[in-house]
């Protein structure tokens, strides 16, 4: 899996989410891409909040209706996306 930027978003979500694949903050707000990445409340950092709003989205279960948080990008919010979630908070 490439990520040369080393922002902790691979190419792949780099390219679905329409962030910039060699920039380490592709929209220059300061927020390094692997942090807004999981930021879901966008408040600048990973915390509590986000855990909250990714617990609501996993009990809906499809993504339809919950942009960012299927960070696999399989249609469904599920363990795996949490495992994203935990590791990027843990690096935080």
């Amino acid at each position: 899996m490439l990520d040369p930027d080393k922002d902790g978003v691979i190419n792949a979500y780099e390219y679905r989410l329409g962030m910039l694949p060699n920039c380490k903050d592709s929209d220059g707000d300061g927020i390094p891409d692997g942090i807004e990445f999981v930021d879901l409340d966008k408040n600048g950092k990973i915390d509590l909040a986000d855990l909250g709003i990714f617990a609501e989205h996993w009990k809906e279960g499809q993504c339809y209706r919950c942009p960012g948080a299927d960070f696999t990008g399989n249609g469904t919010v599920g363990i795996e996306d949490l495992l994203e979630l935990s590791s990027r908070w843990l690096m935080n």
